[in-house]
């Protein structure tokens, strides 16, 4: 056996994992282990550097002179010539002690100082247990960050922070106050079966508005034993936030509001799993976005979209809602008070129940825009309940009632593809009426009426605060401008309630279906 021996040159040194192969100088091939990039630069950084508190490091002049920092963010910092600064420019959770990494992230919070911009690493892709609130109050321009991805092809993805806390306790995550905060690439976790709060708070405590939030590619979830939380990500008096490309699963929902003036939020590319027994978003305030979303569902339809509050401005766009069963439910159940809504370019498909539904209470529906939706297997499409100012126009309905409502007002219903189904329109009994109008000033322009049973069509003129009505076009013979006409479909002003009505006293119940054109 013969032992080679050489100086050791910088062709003897490899930095990363593994080996690599070197000629010796009898020529044959030697294996080198490669050095770790981590390992050389902390055992060095550990053994070489002189180490400093950020106020005692040597005032900066001496270029390439590296120094160990024992508090700020830590770690390896380099003399500029002008300025000391950090060479990873972040701060490592394993540089930190604590019981916890929650512990260990508010300790950083406090070393760098309220209001300082940080990024604050998770060192490792590791699972980290915590039950100390991560506390991010009137922080500013704090990024917390990891390794992983909700795109990972794992089930366990890391690294996992996993909250402990039961009943009553968290949230795990709160930042009252907080402007410019991102959490991206990380697993968060819930595991107590207990717990019963919400994993984010974005809420505002009695600090300033929490805004410009980005939380991304993050998988957001409990267990299949720990469901319970009220949400993942819980919103009040929040600005200007974005919610993009996380997973959700486990638990009551996953974004909710609790309270109002959450304003200019945008929902995007997300993943909501059916693992929810609740609305999977609860919306509250003004200029929403949601867009790009997948809606798994299961046996029982629950809400994609839901609202704890007033909505003005919301647009739901390009989202798919999957695998709904046969237990009947809502898509999209917006019962409260949305003025301003685009529904477009989006995919509802289930076995049964309903994919659209709009307000029983009249005034809370106001200016709907339907259009480019692909409804499939549903029971009921659209239900307008008493929506007022909604346009239907350019979608593919195939439910057993692909559009209908209680008494809906000013409708344009136009380019649609019902397939064969007759079912569409308001349903009006024998001596009962439906509101063409909800006021005379609402009822300025032209109407187009067709009764399905009927076979026939009218076209009238409603002249606003004129208070009468024109007939235009009556081929059937079957409409009035009078009310009480025997045997007719009676379209009229009513001085006694102060609006335009249609007045059924065909004999029996007829389908109407009223388009209109109105000039306010």
């Amino acid at each position: 056996m013969s032992i080679e021996k050489a100086k050791i040159g910088i062709e003897d040194l490899e930095i990363g994992a593994g080996t690599f192969n070197r000629k010796g100088r009898t020529g044959f091939d030697i294996s080198v282990t490669k050095i770790s990039l981590e390992s050389l630069v902390d055992s060095y950084a550990r053994l070489k550097l002189p180490s400093f508190a950020f106020a005692d490091l040597p005032t900066a002049g001496t270029v390439g002179r590296l120094a160990l920092v024992t508090d700020n963010i830590r770690g390896i910092w380099r003399d500029t010539g002008t300025a000391w600064v950090s060479v990873t420019g972040v701060a490592d959770t394993d540089d930190f002690a604590g019981a916890d990494i929650g512990v260990k992230i508010n300790a950083i919070i406090t070393a760098i100082g309220l209001g300082n911009p940080v990024v604050i690493r998770i060192s490792r892709q590791d699972d980290y247990s915590y039950s100390t609130s991560i506390d991010l109050t009137s922080t500013e321009n704090v990024r917390i960050t990891g390794f992983g991805s909700n795109l990972s092809t794992l089930n366990n993805r890391k690294p996992n922070l996993i909250w402990t806390g039961g009943a009553g306790t968290g949230p795990a995550i709160k930042a009252p106050g907080a402007i410019g905060l991102e959490i991206d690439h990380l697993s968060l976790t819930y595991n107590n079966s207990a717990f019963n709060g919400y994993l984010i708070s974005l809420a505002t405590t009695g600090a300033p508005d929490t805004s410009t939030a980005n939380i991304h590619h993050n998988s957001i979830t409990g267990t299949s034993t720990a469901t319970g939380a009220a949400g993942l990500i819980e919103l009040d008096t929040s600005e200007r936030i974005a919610i993009e490309k996380n997973s959700f699963r486990y638990g009551v929902t996953a974004i909710k509001s609790t309270a109002g003036s959450n304003n200019v939020i945008a929902i995007r590319d997300n993943w909501f799993q059916s693992d929810f027994t609740s609305a999977k978003i609860v919306a509250w305030g003004n200029a929403w976005t949601i867009e790009s979303n997948v809606f798994e569902d299961g046996t029982t339809l629950i809400a994609a979209l839901d609202q704890a509050g007033d909505v003005q401005g919301l647009r739901f766009v390009g989202n798919q809602m999957v695998d709904g069963g046969t237990g009947g439910g809502t898509l999209f159940d917006l019962r409260l008070v949305t003025k301003g809504v685009e529904i477009s370019g989006n995919s509802f498909t289930a076995a049964s129940g309903t994919a659209i539904l709009a307000s029983s209470t009249a005034g809370n529906s106001l200016g709907w825009s339907i259009r480019g939706n692909y409804i499939s297997g549903m029971t009921t499409g659209i239900n307008l309940a008493v929506a007022e100012g909604v346009e239907i126009t350019g979608n593919v309905i195939t439910a057993t009632t692909p559009w209908t409502g209680t008494n809906p007002t000013r409708l344009w219903i136009t380019g649609n593809d019902f397939g064969l189904t007759t079912t569409s329109g308001l349903s009006v009994t024998n001596a009962n009426t439906i509101l063409l109008s909800r006021s005379a000033i609402k009822g300025s322009g032209l109407i187009a009426v067709y009764s399905i049973e009927d076979n026939a069509q009218a076209l009238y003129m409603l002249n606003g605060t004129g208070n009468s009505v024109s007939e235009v076009s009556d081929p059937a013979g079957i409409f009035s401008p009078t009310a009480g006409t025997a045997t007719s479909l009676n379209i009229y002003y009513s001085s006694a309630n102060g609006r335009y009505e249609l007045e059924n006293l065909r004999g029996s119940t007829r389908t109407i279906i009223v388009n209109s054109v109105f000039g306010r």
